[in-house]
């Protein structure tokens, strides 16, 4: 199809880190005093005005400290490599610096020493050779934290033991550099890693003895956090991953994944709001937060239970692990985003969480802060410009259809393939996906999503190459959304044996009807390879004559092959999941298919069928509307690379159903003027389009998108429709 590359543009004012701090030169803006990570003299004021109000956050902290006080020590190193255990000793350190009981403070210092004197494999150092990112994720911020607020308590000894061990791990940690999960700033190791020195350097910083190695820790996180930035942004990073230095996670998704976003976007937030409290540094304009919340938004199914899932450990459940990590970005929104935020938390979300984040909820949950209904402000789609995912919603409410489309780039390991990947909803799911159905969360290849199915020799994780948005369009009436695919396999390394040599899918949407058409291209390099229209469904398709229904015990969907005229529909089993399969006997380097998808309520019906084409290599399809009252008519180019219509004269003919037709031509040369004729022959109508002038014709012209779009009035007999007659499925 016609490479027309989607440019969203993005204002930012944030100036790089890099640019305002050179490294090398000593930070004199690191507050002096302790606390200095997050606990600003304004953030304290208003946490002691929570807990006197009794706010649901404190009593339910406080009494988890009062009941686990006097638990011993190792039970809170009792998951490996220092996990999430070890973060329950900063709800002691927080209930300290509200109340003033040292008996918390205590027990926060206990058991961070017991954690220095009995690490589980060697020394501090051995956490970042063997545990990997798991200690700079917890340990590290849990040893950091609990000495920076608990600072005046902790005796000049315990401070030189714990200040010893920090530089000690962030020296072990910077010696771990050169691997690649620090040049991966879309990745949690890194982001991790980044959150962990920030709360190690800034401990550290100012301290006689320390300071040098302070200042080194800082220059390094705050490149990485300059680049991580640069990431969200979709800009250039300084390092080069599978051949792709370009961020990927611009609108608020993260390329490896939703679950692991959740852990992205707490790291991260994090680490800025650690650079605003120890030194005063202004993220003003910087949009990434609001579009992690924007995403939310949309992402969330319109029954409010749970969210659009990609990637490894993706489920979408709307837990404290989806919870907490929001809340955190609320801190650093916009004020607009802010209220949107809080109305999505607060509505979708319930007000627990796990024990070890008892005290980021409390710190960061903000009862007093206003909330506003994001429905009366939002459009009804939303680009996802890093994922390259597009979301639609019928309305705002719990009972309309929503739809993600995925064009699809993927570049870090936790990534998916599924290029062309499509999920729709409407009381549930319609189409369905394997990761988040089955918790299958290594189902990562084409074969477990909804696609045009090419078999790979390896169908293993992709991570060279990138997916090209082509067309993205938006209006009252419809929405277009399409890209090609093919970079992905054709940029796989060579050992990979890669068998496919083109692959492109179209979405066109025709909003009020909901009515979908998909049109895909697909070729291999060997024709024994077949190309395979497949998506999973929620139960079992029944034959409903010329289309198949699909019911989730509220609504329908519909659908049906338009072309090739000879399809195989085949409905089976993949995975206990149902999978419906459309080919065509033929072994041929490249197919086609154009696939026509209806969304109803129980028991509505689609009127449909194909439409004869001379003088172009076109398919297309005709659908009528819901009332009766207007026609669908919508052809694509059957060229297999979907390049723009060459023809100059061609004829579209049908037998319509109504007398009002909106004719939707696809794939034209951009800014076209071509002359229509409609003749009529009973309720057989031809539409000749020429881009020489007919008798008896008028003017039209595509768009830029390559639309060429006209609403008929025709008068005469429409065709009847037939009641259904029993077709097999196989």
């Amino acid at each position: 199809m016609l490479r027309i590359k989607v440019s969203l543009k993005l204002i930012i004012i944030v100036t790089s880190l890099c640019a305002i701090i050179p490294f090398n030169q000593v930070l004199s803006q690191v507050k002096q005093e302790h606390p200095r990570i997050w606990l600003t003299e304004e953030k304290l004021a208003e946490l002691k005005n929570r807990a006197e109000r009794g706010v649901f956050t404190w009593q339910r902290l406080k009494s988890w400290c009062d009941e686990h006080i006097n638990d011993p020590e190792s039970d809170f190193l009792a998951s490996p490599g220092y996990s999430t255990n070890f973060l329950k000793a900063l709800n002691f350190a927080i209930a300290y610096k509200i109340t003033q009981d040292q008996s918390y403070s205590s027990k926060a210092l206990s058991i961070v020493k017991y954690a220095i004197n009995n690490p589980p494999r060697g020394d501090l150092v051995d956490w970042f050779s063997y545990y990997n990112w798991y200690p700079s994720r917890y340990a590290l911020p849990t040893i950091a934290l609990t000495l920076d607020w608990c600072w005046e308590t902790i005796s000049e000894s315990d401070r030189k033991l714990i200040m010893d061990k920090i530089r000690y791990a962030c020296n072990g940690m910077l010696l771990e550099e050169d691997k690649l999960d620090w040049h991966q700033p879309g990745a949690n190791h890194y982001l991790g890693d980044m959150w962990g020195l920030f709360c190690g350097a800034y401990v550290l910083a100012n301290e006689p003895g320390y300071s040098d190695d302070a200042q080194r820790f800082l220059d390094y996180a705050k490149l990485m956090l300059d680049q991580s930035i640069k990431y969200t942004k979709g800009e250039e990073i300084i390092w080069e991953n599978w051949g792709n230095n370009i961020g990927r996670a611009k609108g608020g998704m993260w390329d490896e994944g939703t679950g692991y976003g959740c852990v992205n976007n707490e790291m991260l937030f994090s680490s800025i709001l650690a650079t605003m409290s120890a030194e005063n540094i202004s993220y003003e304009g910087y949009e990434f937060p609001n579009e992690v919340i924007k995403f939310y938004c949309y992402a969330i199914t319109p029954d409010g239970k749970q969210t659009y899932s990609y990637g490894d450990g993706a489920v979408g459940e709307l837990d404290a692990t989806v919870r907490l990590p929001i809340v955190i970005t609320i801190a650093v929104a916009s004020e607009e985003y802010k209220k949107f935020g809080q109305y999505w938390i607060n509505h979708f979300t319930s007000n627990w969480t796990l024990h070890y984040k008892l005290y980021n909820e409390f710190i960061w949950y903000d009862d007093t802060l206003e909330e506003v209904d994001y429905s009366n402000y939002l459009p009804d789609h939303y680009f996802v410009e890093g994922g390259q995912v597009l979301f639609w919603r019928e309305n705002w409410d719990n009972d309309a259809t929503w739809m993600a489309f995925r064009i699809g780039l993927v570049n870090i390991n936790h990534g998916h393939n599924g290029f062309g990947n499509f999920i729709i909803f409407k009381g549930n799911y319609l189409t369905r996906d394997t990761a988040v159905d089955l918790r299958r969360y290594e189902d990562y290849s084409d074969i477990y999503h909804n696609v045009l199915y090419i078999p790979l020799n390896q169908d293993r994780r992709m991570y060279w190459g990138a997916s090209v948005i082509e067309h993205l369009k938006n209006t009252e009436e419809y929405l277009y959304f399409a890209g090609d695919m093919s970079n992905p396999y054709l940029s796989q390394p060579e050992y990979r044996n890669n068998t496919i040599s083109h692959k492109e899918r179209e979405f066109f949407l025709i909003k009020n009807q909901k009515i979908l058409f998909i049109m895909d291209r697909g070729e291999s390099f060997d024709p024994s390879y077949d190309k395979i229209f497949q998506m999973y469904v929620y139960a079992a398709p029944q034959n409903e004559g010329n289309f198949y229904r699909v019911s989730n015990g509220h609504s329908d969907l519909l659908f049906r092959s338009i072309y090739p005229d000879n399809s195989i529909i085949t409905a089976s089993e993949l995975n206990n999941l149902p999978i419906v399969k459309i080919s065509t006997p033929e072994q041929t380097r490249g197919k086609t298919f154009l696939t026509l998808l209806k969304v109803t309520s129980g028991g509505g019906q689609l009127v449909s069928s194909g439409v004869s084409i001379e003088g172009a290599n076109l398919v297309g399809g005709i659908v009528r509307s819901e009332d009766g009252l207007r026609d669908y008519v919508v052809v694509f180019s059957n060229d297999i690379q979907g390049d723009p219509i060459q023809s100059n004269n061609f004829t579209i003919s049908f037998d319509r159903f109504s007398n009002i037709i909106d004719l939707y031509v696809m794939n034209c040369p951009p800014s076209t003027q071509y002359y229509i004729k409609l003749t009529n022959e009973g309720a057989h109508t031809n539409i000749t389009l020429s881009t020489s002038s007919l008798p008896d014709s008028f003017p039209v012209s595509s768009d830029s998108e390559g639309i060429t779009y006209i609403r008929l009035n025709v008068t005469g007999e429409q065709q009847p429709v037939l009641p259904p007659s029993g077709i097999r499925i196989d």
